[in-house]
């Protein structure tokens, strides 16, 4: 008799203790998180010396830091967000939202962050620079 019951009791040992490391093990689940949204304001009435004035199919760059330094470097890199694309919805010079090209990015679970962003987008940069000739 009192080997059934200390079978019975180590089952249900057994059982809690289960229950309970399986939450430990528990992978953050995306659909959970915020996802990061950008767009840019109206632009028609802003003076630049740049080609046009519109977005049409434009690819940006974005990496996500850590607020203090909020510097890019490989060590402030959060969340492997570093140089991700985000390509415009839609062309002209109203505000015009961006979309993940193929990799979204969430907000962390908790922290402060800062991005930044370039363009026109490169799928490689050397040491967080962007190559450009000054015409």
């Amino acid at each position: 008799m009192n080997k059934c019951k200390f079978l019975a009791m180590a089952a249900i040992a057994a059982t809690v203790t289960m229950t309970s490391c399986s939450n430990d093990d528990e992978a953050v689940n995306n659909s959970d998180r915020v996802e990061v949204k950008f767009s840019t304001g109206n632009i028609a009435n802003v003076q630049t010396r740049a080609y046009d004035q519109t977005w049409e199919n434009d690819s940006i760059g974005i990496y996500m830091v850590k607020e203090t330094p909020g510097t890019l470097a490989a060590e402030n890199i959060l969340e492997n967000a570093a140089n991700i694309r985000y390509n415009s919805a839609a062309g002209g010079t109203g505000a015009v939202a961006f979309n993940a090209h193929s990799t979204t990015i969430y907000y962390p679970v908790s922290g402060n962050v800062k991005f930044i962003a370039y363009y026109p987008y490169r799928a490689s940069l050397t040491d967080y620079k962007l190559p450009f000739n000054a015409r």
